[in-house]
């Protein structure tokens, strides 16, 4: 996701020196709150991969949906603290007093962080997928995230401006979070009946 902002900031700076200093400040909040989605996600890649090659499905099922219900559930709490309390988290991690670009960063927080939810959806079926040996549908998550942000950077944000930039990400991640939730729901029963034929 850094290689994604450094583009978007490469972006932000035509539109002024505000825009780039909000987008920096919030960034480096944000960066901090979807790590904690990343986690969680790394960790259940590695219960999957263990109990994939112990065939116990029944296990991949649960934890699957387990920590798909807790990143979003932390991604709820986050938000409903980014929205009450961001800008003074923002005035106070970077010492920005300017109260425009306060404003401008606490946007960005709030709709990253509330797009931190279809994040939590998407890690957690495609770290399970990958874990599974599935990795078409990652290469094709990655050029569908590829997409997203060409279509950001010459559509999203000329169009809307700072706006644009802070709705890019989300945008990307419920594009990729639906694909893979697709394809794991279309691939769920052949995945867990080669596991049980394989018992």
């Amino acid at each position: 996701f850094d290689e994604s902002c450094d583009k978007e900031k490469e972006l932000l700076n035509k539109l002024g020196e505000n825009a780039i200093s909000s987008y920096v400040a919030s960034n480096k909040i944000t960066n901090m709150a979807i790590e904690i989605i990343l986690l969680l996600g790394t960790a259940l890649s590695t219960f999957v991969s263990q109990n994939y090659g112990a065939k116990k499905y029944d296990r991949i099922k649960y934890a699957i949906k387990l920590v798909t219900f807790i990143s979003i559930a932390c991604a709820v709490v986050l938000s409903i603290f980014a929205y009450f309390f961001g800008g003074y988290l923002v005035r106070f991690i970077t010492g920005i007093t300017n109260p425009q670009i306060i404003y401008n960063a606490w946007l960005n927080l709030v709709i990253v962080i509330v797009g931190a939810i279809p994040l939590g959806i998407l890690h957690s079926v495609r770290s399970s997928m990958e874990a599974m040996g599935q990795r078409l549908p990652s290469i094709a998550s990655g050029i569908l995230e590829l997409s997203s942000k060409c279509v950001g950077a010459i559509y999203i944000i000329p169009a809307l401006g700072y706006i644009g930039a802070c709705i890019t990400l989300p945008i990307m991640w419920v594009i990729c979070a639906t694909f893979f939730t697709v394809i794991y729901l279309v691939k769920r029963n052949k995945l867990f009946d080669k596991v049980e034929i394989n018992v």
